[in-house]
């Protein structure tokens, strides 16, 4: 779920992990485990049991990762005013995290198109000073991205933005 709000001291964007959406990656990631042995070992081929066990184990490995991306997640909480912005992430086991980037801190500011199965979303790109890169929360349209890209740009100084 995303959340976008604005009002004219603040602008908050939020993206949060629902239960359902980590529950439907895990039944997705469980059921290709289940079945991935089943499809590997039914096929006639040469490369014998060691050869289809150490494949197997990259297709696990491949998998369980993906599980760990898509149910672990963090929360994420961009909360932009003058002078700074408060991004708060929140794991999954209740763990907080708290960053705040100042003024002077941006090098780099850009719009980021996702092009996905729910149709095109942006982000604020940022590049620090430090060298982190970081990405907003997803926002509906391009219009609000180039809003919250200005302001971004307006009240934490950034010069032209890229």
């Amino acid at each position: 779920m995303n959340a976008y709000s604005t009002s004219p001291l603040e602008i908050c964007l939020e993206q949060r992990k629902g239960s359902a959406e980590r529950v439907i990656a895990a039944v997705i990631v469980f059921g290709l485990m289940a079945f991935a042995p089943a499809i590997v070992f039914l096929q006639d081929s040469p490369s014998g049991i060691i050869g289809k066990t150490v494949f197997i184990a990259i297709v696990w490995l491949f998998l369980v990762l993906m599980l760990w991306g898509a149910s672990l997640a963090d929360n994420v909480r961009w909360t932009i005013q003058f002078g700074e912005i408060r991004i708060e992430r929140e794991s999954v086991f209740g763990r907080r995290w708290v960053e705040n980037i100042a003024i002077g801190d941006i090098s780099e500011i850009s719009i980021h198109r996702y092009d996905g199965e729910s149709g095109v979303s942006f982000c604020i790109k940022m590049r620090l000073r430090s060298g982190k890169r970081l990405y907003s929360p997803l926002i509906p349209t391009e219009t609000d991205a180039k809003a919250i890209k200005a302001r971004i740009c307006t009240w934490l100084q950034v010069g032209a933005a890229h």
